[in-house]
């Protein structure tokens, strides 16, 4: 009898209330959002070469505006069109009220001498300004010219050999950066892709060959260096093409 019972019972359909408060909450929480979490403070990290007050103009962002629903995207696509020195941004909440631009910059690092004016390029070969006079401490880029420069965008060069003379130079660069040379070279001459050489401490010049295995060759510049009072009484290194070691031309 108890088992027939039990068959006869019907299950209730479920509630459709609870569907109903839970898409309830949603809208309060979302309204809460839109009506009491404005944007009152804004600040920046990590500038140095533009202003507070121009990053946040620059980025569209405002005090007043609702938090949730910022237009960060947009925010990030003004900064990295608008300003060449930024290279990327990351805009966090912070709740209830505030907004962090964290951007990070481009450092100048190479320079290109075209018609008596002076351009400057970050190291992802970006251009960043340009001066009516030789910047110090950067390292001039000779033996080719960039061709419509055009500060915000990258470089290119006029011939069929555009890319493999950018690989090359990134290549070089690179290889002198890890091997710790970057502040001691004056100038990289890409004239010649067979024949790459930079110039050291004002003095030395150093003859690569190809950019190929370049970290192998700076390294045996390097080990040449500490071999040679550090370069101070040579005019030339020249990188055999085996890698067996490098040649050395004393001072005259």
């Amino acid at each position: 009898m108890a088992n027939t019972t039990s068959r006869a019972r019907r299950k209730k359909p479920p509630s459709r209330h609870g569907g109903i408060i839970l898409i309830f909450g949603i809208i309060l929480v979302a309204l809460c959002a839109s009506l009491f979490m404005r944007v009152e403070t804004i600040t920046v990290s990590g500038n140095s070469q533009y202003s507070d007050e121009l990053i946040i103009t620059t980025s569209g962002l405002t005090a007043g505006g609702n938090l949730v629903f910022s237009k960060t995207g947009g925010a990030v696509r003004n900064l990295t069109t608008a300003l060449p020195y930024v290279k990327s941004v990351k805009i966090r909440r912070v709740f209830p009220n505030g907004l962090v631009i964290a951007v990070t910059e481009r450092a100048p690092l190479l320079s290109f001498a075209i018609d008596g004016t002076y351009w400057v390029a970050a190291d992802d070969l970006v251009l960043l300004e340009r001066y009516t006079e030789p910047q110090n401490g950067l390292i001039a880029v000779l033996g080719e010219t960039p061709i419509n420069p055009e500060i915000g965008q990258a470089f290119t060069f006029d011939d069929d050999r555009h890319k493999s003379k950018r690989d090359a130079l990134n290549a070089v660069l690179n290889a002198i950066t890890r091997a710790g040379l970057r502040d001691r070279v004056d100038s990289v001459d890409i004239g010649n892709l067979g024949q790459i050489k930079f110039v050291l401490d004002g003095h030395l010049t150093v003859k690569l060959g190809a950019s190929t295995e370049a970290d192998r060759k700076l390294a045996l510049v390097v080990d040449t260096l500490k071999k040679n009072n550090d370069g101070a009484n040579c005019d030339e290194f020249s990188v055999l093409d085996d890698l067996s070691g490098v040649l050395v031309k004393p001072k005259t």
